[in-house]
């Protein structure tokens, strides 16, 4: 710059110095214009950057809220798996139980030669907690006899011994 005015003030035509007053007056203008934009656009950089990371957090956020939601719903399945094990488990323990139809075999034999009646049966279903309905033991009665396993006579049901041959 200092060249520039140095020439400046060698030169003998007054025109040709305020022609270089004016350039070097433009320079300096233009020096101060882009550093005004650079700043601009720095600062603009610089709020961008910041949205950015505003968004980022949020996601950041959003993400963690899913996984703790996500770690509630896995503890909340191993917690019901858990329970279903258990509960089989409970269930292997306990003794198998037996049908309606197998207890009224039962109760025909162990009545023995002396019979039972469709009351009878009923009433010791009822003792055992079975909710039955007195056409459910004739039903079973009647099966019975279709298979031969048991007989009627008059009013009263005996089990019927099974041959070998």
């Amino acid at each position: 710059m200092t060249k520039t005015l140095t020439k400046t003030l060698n030169a003998l035509d007054k025109e040709e110095i305020w022609q270089s007053v004016k350039n070097s007056l433009a320079l300096l203008t233009s020096c101060d214009t882009n550093s005004v934009s650079r700043e601009k656009h720095n600062m603009a950089l610089l709020q961008e950057l910041k949205n950015r990371i505003a968004e980022w957090k949020e996601e950041i956020e959003e993400l963690d809220r899913r996984k703790r939601i996500l770690a509630q719903r896995i503890a909340t399945m191993e917690r019901a798996v858990e329970a279903e094990i258990n509960r089989d488990c409970d269930y292997l323990d306990e003794e198998p139980t037996t049908s309606k139809a197998q207890i009224v075999r039962n109760l025909i034999k162990g009545a023995g030669s002396a019979g039972i009646t469709v009351g009878e049966i009923k009433d010791e279903l009822l003792k055992q907690g079975q909710s039955i309905s007195r056409n459910f033991v004739y039903s079973t009665l009647a099966r019975l006899r279709e298979d031969g396993e048991a007989t009627q006579e008059e009013d009263r049901y005996f089990w019927k011994a099974k041959t070998t041959a």
